[in-house]
């Protein structure tokens, strides 16, 4: 079984490239932005 993790991103657009690079950098892929 594999196992899935979804980072949940905040709704104010002004942060959400911050989290966004913050998850890249921890290998996370973006698929929808």
């Amino acid at each position: 079984m594999t196992e899935k993790t979804i980072p949940l991103l905040p709704c104010r657009t002004e942060l959400i490239q911050s989290v966004v690079d913050f998850y890249t950098a921890l290998g996370f892929e973006t698929t929808h932005l």
